[in-house]
């Protein structure tokens, strides 16, 4: 008896050890998983520790870009702040000199009038007819003059405000409103300068794409483009892939090649793109807004409504947005200075711009100046 409990219990046993290995593995394959996750949870916290630092140091970046722009933008202000400043000095010396003139005018004339009257008074004491007569006959101009009713002209003293209002109005405008060329290029880049990219998807097949997407040529041959139901399938153009939605943005293209046809706009993404018709043309309906170059003749373009410019030819242009304001502005720019070509004001966008290109020939190209 003894015997047959023993080898049951060392059954029982070898069940027991079983179960206990079993567990084992369990909780060591448990252990693992939780070993991952530390693992993992590790990671995400490396990550964004680094999303930390790297949010801070944009931080800085964008701080210091935007505390260089207002700093061109105080300059700028300050300087029309200062000229203004001269005007209203100038104003003021320009008053005072008159007004000093007629009180020089008026103290003679005070002494004239003065002199005739004591002249005359003395004249009056005279009991001889002979003196007195002679004496009323030379003095009789002065008498006439001296006695004539005084009537007093004086000057406007006011300074001449309404040209300082219209002053510290045309810089509202000009900083808050439209910049206009006589801020200078370096103001628009500097406070509003982008180098928009060319979006291969939208570009017509027979345009080539080149310089990082920042240049297009026409091209004889059909490019293999993937199929795209953003891409122009008639038109000769293409939309770059930065948008505006609000605010401002300036950017310019290089004109190369004959410079014969080509299109420098924006549009809404709206624009259609199959077909022939004026809705997927630049200019051409009311979802663009272009300048467009044929062989000798210049014009800017919007809901088929051209505007002739009698401009020359440019051979860079710069494009100027104010989304809340309404306005599109068009400028040649040479030797960094620009000359506005058309202005569109008190337009109402109701959806994000893109810029557009176009180019309409085999021996034109367009190239999206770098100003960053």
């Amino acid at each position: 008896m003894g015997r047959r409990v023993e080898k049951m219990e060392i059954k029982v046993k070898g069940r027991k050890v079983g179960a206990f290995s079993e567990n084992r593995n369990h909780l060591q394959h448990q252990l693992q998983k939780i070993r991952n996750n530390v693992e993992a949870v590790h990671l995400a916290l490396s990550d964004l520790h680094k999303e930390k630092k790297n949010a801070q140091s944009m931080k800085k970046v964008v701080q210091m870009k935007i505390k260089a722009k207002y700093e061109t933008l105080r300059k700028h202000i300050d300087k029309e702040e200062r000229r203004i400043l001269r005007y209203l000095e100038s104003e003021q010396s320009r008053v005072t000199t008159e007004i000093d003139v007629k009180i020089c005018n008026l103290e003679k004339k005070v002494k004239d009038f003065e002199k005739s009257f004591t002249d005359l008074s003395d004249l009056l004491k005279h009991n001889e007819d002979l003196v007195f007569i002679q004496g009323l006959n030379s003095m009789a101009d002065r008498m006439k003059d001296a006695s004539e009713p005084f009537i007093a002209q004086i000057p406007n003293a006011d300074i001449n405000v309404s040209v300082v209002e219209r002053l510290s109005e045309w810089v509202q405008q000009q900083y808050i409103t439209a910049p206009q060329p006589a801020l200078g290029r370096n103001f628009l880049v500097s406070m509003y300068g982008q180098t928009p990219t060319l979006d291969p998807h939208t570009a017509f097949p027979h345009l080539i794409l080149s310089d990082s997407n920042r240049s297009v040529s026409g091209s004889k041959r059909q490019q293999p483009y993937s199929d795209s139901p953003k891409r122009f399938n008639y038109w000769w153009q293409i939309l770059c892939t930065e948008r505006l939605s609000y605010g401002r943005c300036y950017w310019e293209v290089e004109i190369g090649g004959d410079r014969r046809r080509w299109d420098v706009g924006m549009c809404y993404e709206s624009l259609s793109r199959k077909g022939k018709g004026k809705e997927c043309s630049l200019g051409q309906n009311k979802e663009s807004w272009c300048l467009y170059s044929e062989p000798g003749s210049l014009a800017a373009l919007y809901d088929n409504n051209a505007t002739k410019l009698t401009a020359q030819m440019p051979t860079r242009v710069g494009v100027y947005v104010d989304f809340e304001a309404g306005i599109i502005s068009f400028y040649s720019v040479s030797d960094r200075k620009l000359t506005l070509l058309h202005n569109f004001r008190e337009q109402t966008f109701t959806k994000p711009l893109y810029p557009a290109l176009g180019v309409a020939d085999f021996t034109t190209s367009l190239a999206l100046c770098g100003l960053k």
